[in-house]
């Protein structure tokens, strides 16, 4: 063998050691994903939010196997398994708050490696539902001798509460609140003077504040008042006190402007007050 065939034969066999050393050191698979956390804000009465995107890939050698779960039913993923082999792999996370009350919520989604390590990387996944207010502004025309009514309904399910805030004002001073029971039974309530909130209920057997001329309370005009409460089909532990069924509710508010609460003589002038009501459930 000639010299020169004898160098070539010494240059592959040099190329041919290189590649098995390099072949030998290709490093492992690794796993990057991103980000790190999610957060999704979802009004109760609103469309479904959108999708997120969580990214996954290979950034070392050979082939990474990987395969996602989440902890939580609401948190939902376009895939759980997959491969890569540098390639960035994209997983669309949603979630379905369908039946789920207003509040705030917490879940995982764990990202594993078979075949690479034992390490589960945690994902959090935050979602905050809220509620908006629903608002009724109820225009109430009456004239001295009489006491006229308004009202609106809503219905409230197992173990939801309810916010209510409402303002009146206009010619008359005297307004009387109602909270009408599923059953047909009623809480009478009145603002206080001073403080506003209602803060002190009458049951009444006609669901009538005003039935016992003795048990009448004053309301200025200008004041607010506010009601809150708990919706549950049995003993409510909160309130110690009150039972609050699932069901519908009919809040009523009576203008009253009757002898002897106006100055005799005027009887048939005509009287406006508007009282705006605010509410949310959730």
């Amino acid at each position: 063998m000639n010299r020169a065939r004898w160098g070539l034969v010494r240059l592959l066999g040099v190329i041919a050691l290189l590649g098995a050393l390099v072949g030998g050191c290709e490093s492992p698979p690794e796993l990057d994903y991103g980000p790190t956390a999610f957060q999704f804000d979802v009004l109760k009465e609103g469309a479904r939010p959108a999708e997120q995107v969580l990214r996954v890939s290979n950034v070392g050698g050979g082939t990474l196997d990987w395969a996602m779960s989440s902890d939580v039913p609401w948190v939902l993923l376009s895939r759980s398994v997959g491969s890569s082999v540098g390639e960035v792999d994209e997983v669309a996370v949603s979630v379905d708050t369908r039946g789920m009350s207003a509040g705030d919520y917490s879940g995982v989604i764990s990202i594993e490696t078979p075949g690479l390590d034992q390490t589960s990387r945690q994902i959090p996944v935050s979602l905050k539902i809220t509620t908006v207010w629903h608002e009724e502004s109820l225009r109430v025309n009456c004239t001295l001798g009489s006491w006229c009514e308004k009202s609106l309904t809503f219905r409230i399910e197992e173990g939801q509460e309810v916010y209510l805030w409402w303002h009146a004002y206009g010619d008359m001073t005297d307004v009387a609140v109602f909270l009408e029971r599923p059953d047909g039974g009623c809480e009478a309530g009145y603002a206080g003077t001073t403080t506003g909130p209602i803060d002190k209920y009458t049951p009444s057997e006609r669901c009538h504040f005003f039935h016992y001329p003795s048990s009448f309370y004053h309301l200025d005009l200008g004041h607010n008042g506010t009601l809150h409460f708990y919706c549950s089909s049995t003993y409510d532990e909160r309130s110690g006190r009150r039972l609050y069924p699932p069901g519908e509710y009919r809040l009523k508010f009576d203008v009253v402007a009757e002898y002897p609460y106006y100055v005799s003589g005027n009887e048939g002038d005509p009287t406006e007050t508007l009282i705006k009501v605010e509410y949310r459930i959730e």
